[in-house]
């Protein structure tokens, strides 16, 4: 289990004791810290592969790759293999990443101008290695006439058919409008790779302050933050472009305004991980109300 701490410019590795109970060990077995690169580090992923973890640096406007370490394969190596930067990359706040299950790409969400930024991870013969430019940006200015808030969360489906991105208002941003809502794209293979610029899904939520979103990796369900208020859980219904609420976990704030922040599932679907402002990381395995 990886952990992005935004307030402490780390990144915290957990192993996993259990896998009945799905257990994870209470000291982490590895840290990347960086105060620079990790500035703020808002969101992590893992490469389909497992090699490549991609981090997201919101005040370093940057998105680091480490790799697996080989003396260690527990962790990652201390310093990045990759780090994407600068005014050719588009990214401006950037809050989270997801790579596509193909291994085709990187997703970014950015909280400022550049919207959504997908960049090109190409195989190579000795391993691979990731475009610095975009290839692909659904910028804000594409996203606000929809009345969509700057994306905030983003997650790739099991399949790679679709990407789910969270949006809400920006306290930074030069266009502080738009509605908090959950947005699905659909992904295609041709002529080119991408995402259809249009979602084909969209809930829009006013005010509410959506913060991160993670498929089930069944592709059935997706989990949802709302850190003004509690966790969702959905049945996504892709022939019907519908979901369906299946239970919603309260979160105890520990007296801040702020509750349940990042939020994944583990392989095998059984746990579902929170992340709150009170420094924790709670684990439910009883979610949902109707997996049959």
């Amino acid at each position: 289990m990886v952990v992005s701490n935004s307030d402490g410019n780390t990144v915290t590795i957990y192993s996993r004791g259990d896998e009945l109970q799905g257990f994870f060990h209470g000291e982490p077995c590895g840290m990347l810290t960086d105060a620079i690169k990790l500035n703020f580090v808002h969101d992590v992923a893992l490469s389909p592969c497992g090699k490549m973890l991609a981090v997201a640096a919101r005040e370093d406007h940057s998105v680091s790759i480490f790799m697996r370490s080989k003396t260690q394969p527990n962790t990652f190596e201390a310093k990045p293999a990759w780090t994407i930067r600068g005014v050719a990359s588009r990214l401006r706040f950037p809050a989270g990443v997801s790579f596509h299950p193909g291994g085709e790409c990187l997703a970014v969400t950015n909280r400022q101008n550049s919207g959504i930024t997908l960049f090109r991870i190409r195989r190579e013969r000795d391993g691979c290695s990731i475009d610095f430019v975009p290839f692909q940006t659904i910028s804000e200015s594409d996203l606000l006439p929809l009345g969509l808030a700057a994306p905030h969360g983003v997650t790739f489906s099991p399949d790679g058919a679709f990407l789910m991105a969270t949006h809400k208002r920006f306290y930074k941003t030069r266009n502080p409008d738009g509605a908090s809502a959950l947005t699905c794209f659909r992904w295609h293979t041709t002529p080119d790779l991408g995402l259809d610029p249009v979602p084909i899904y969209t809930a829009l939520r006013g005010n509410s302050c959506l913060h991160s979103v993670a498929f089930h990796p069944s592709g059935r369900f997706f989990a949802l933050t709302d850190e003004s208020a509690d966790v969702e859980v959905f049945e996504w219904r892709p022939q019907e472009m519908s979901v369906r609420q299946v239970d919603r976990i309260s979160i105890f704030r520990c007296g801040h305004s702020e509750g349940p922040k990042g939020v994944a599932f583990t392989s095998d679907g059984k746990q579902l991980a929170v992340t709150t402002v009170c420094d924790q990381v709670l684990s439910f395995s009883n979610w949902g109300h109707d997996k049959s």
